[in-house]
């Protein structure tokens, strides 16, 4: 058990943890939307208070730079909520359509 323990902190961040996708927020409300902008094939939304979500061909990655819980949305497509300071990534769906740019939820 402890070497797990002494072995976790070496662990890259983009390894620990896979994005959860979830339907919604009851009682939160948006905070901040942004659009996505297009580097080649790969689309990134940023806000600057918040965090942030990259599209590539196959991944999805989500960022939460803030100091609370955020439900990362583009709507219609995909929602994940993060912790502070967490990061995560997921396999992009064909559905995960960042034209709609990203919102930010917060309760």
């Amino acid at each position: 058990m402890k070497f797990a323990a002494f072995l976790a902190p070496l662990v890259p961040a983009a390894f620990a943890a896979e994005c959860v996708r979830d339907g919604g927020c009851p009682g939160c409300g948006t905070v901040d939307s942004v659009s996505f902008s297009q580097s080649g094939s790969t689309y990134t939304a940023t806000s600057p208070s918040y965090g942030s979500m990259t599209m590539t061909d196959t991944t999805l990655s989500v960022k939460n730079t803030s100091n609370k819980w955020l439900l990362f949305c583009v709507y219609g497509s995909v929602c994940v909520p993060l912790g502070a300071g967490d990061s995560c990534s997921t396999s992009r769906l064909s559905t995960d359509n960042p034209t709609l740019g990203l919102q930010v939820w917060s309760q």
